[in-house]
């Protein structure tokens, strides 16, 4: 309703091998005058900007059907398209509203404020996920010869659900591993965790549990870590 306001989104591609496709369109406020002559200027200017950190594809600029960096803004077309041929990773997809001078929202009604709408479709696009794996154990410390309990717990705290989700932990050197139990999905050995979906806000538990060989010294520190991944992008 005002130049200088901004609509943002973030996605990233559902499919990395298809390309990843974003069309933005609206309709102008009605420019008043006479009927006939040359096509005025558009009334009010929106622009569509799709980034991905310092690489930034504007409305319209495209080289062999694709969408490269550089260029201008359109000021001359009310639909404008970027076109990502080979996408990875988070993009984040704004409208910027350049310029709001006349009421571009029906019905049109003389003195109204200025206002515009706009549609955005975005092909091969899915709201990403924000995966995170938090680990403890127990007994700390632990004794040779005794079981020693890793518990995981995975977290989708992204907007977007998180498909394929898969943990891999790196067990440390001086233990064997007796089981890895999750709340949902299967293990499989060493300590590979296959846990299928996670919707936003969702979270899964792993637990592993290991022996401590009995060669391993007194002192020695036992450094696990874990990963996780997915087939949706994450940040």
């Amino acid at each position: 309703s005002a130049s200088g306001q901004t609509f943002s989104l973030t996605v990233g591609p559902a499919d990395p091998t298809q390309p990843l496709k974003v069309t933005f369109v609206w309709s102008d406020a009605p420019m008043p005058g006479a009927i006939g002559g040359p096509m005025p200027a558009l009334v009010n200017n929106l622009d569509l900007t799709v980034a991905q950190s310092s690489t930034i594809f504007l409305g319209n600029v495209f080289a062999s059907g694709w969408s490269t960096t550089g260029g201008t803004a359109d000021t001359l077309n009310n639909v404008e398209n970027v076109y990502i041929q080979n996408p990875s990773g988070v993009y984040n997809i704004t409208v910027n509203a350049t310029n709001i001078a006349g009421n571009g929202v029906p019905p049109y009604t003389l003195g109204d404020p200025p206002d515009q709408d706009f549609a955005l479709v975005c092909y091969n696009c899915a709201a990403p996920a924000d995966l995170s794996v938090t680990k403890s154990d127990s007994p700390d410390p632990v004794t040779s010869g005794s079981n020693l309990t890793y518990n995981l717990t995975v977290n989708n705290s992204g907007t977007g659900e998180a498909t394929g989700v898969t943990v891999t932990d790196t067990l440390p050197a001086g233990v064997t591993l007796v089981s890895a139990t999750p709340s949902q999905g299967s293990c499989v050995p060493p300590a590979n965790c296959n846990i299928g979906n996670l919707p936003p806000g969702a979270s899964a538990t792993i637990t592993i549990v290991v022996t401590v060989d009995s060669a391993t010294a007194c002192g020695t520190t036992l450094t696990n870590t874990a990963s996780v991944t997915s087939n949706i992008p994450d940040p």
